[in-house]
């Protein structure tokens, strides 16, 4: 007959045996945490330690579009007619001034609302006091220069030039 203090050392050996057959080493399992998506702030943490390589990688950082400046349009250069102002901001503006010869002065200007004449910078060969014939985009004005040495011009929505009153107040 059989001792019966032997049966539980005998329950303890198969239990055994089994669990080592099964592969448990008799830590506790850790169930895994179920996978989430990571957010645009968040990052996973990767362990060193873990040595898998099979991390999730880390988000991509979002894409930042740099739009493009707009172009600034272009502005004609100051000589002895000076840019002020132009119809359209956005667009670029030209003034074209020469000394044509006797007393006549000939402006062709695009996209210029308001238009500044310098009689104490006039080229070299114009006569230095008036009345001078200004040829203004086709348009003539006869320029006494008894309003000083500046002649400021408005031109109205028509296209005639004419002089800017509010300048001189």
């Amino acid at each position: 007959m059989r001792h019966p203090r032997r049966r539980p050392l005998r329950w303890a050996w198969a239990v055994g045996a089994v669990l080592l057959a099964v592969g448990c080493d008799g830590r506790p399992v850790q169930t895994p945490k179920p996978a989430t998506r990571p957010t645009a702030t968040s990052v996973p943490a990767v362990s060193p330690s873990s040595g898998t390589g099979d991390a999730t990688p880390p988000p991509a950082k979002p894409v930042v579009r740099d739009d493009p400046k707009p172009a600034v349009p272009k502005r004609p250069e100051p000589g002895w007619t000076v840019f002020r102002a132009a119809f359209d901001d956005k667009a670029d503006a030209t003034c074209e001034a020469r000394f044509t010869g006797g007393n006549r002065l000939d402006v062709d200007t695009q996209n210029i609302s308001h238009l500044t004449i310098d009689l104490g910078k006039l080229p070299e060969g114009a006569p230095k006091s008036g009345p001078w014939n200004l040829q203004i985009d086709g348009q003539g004005i006869e320029v006494s220069g008894s309003r000083g040495r500046y002649l400021h011009l408005i031109r109205g929505k028509a296209g005639a030039w004419d002089v800017d009153r509010a300048a001189y107040r």
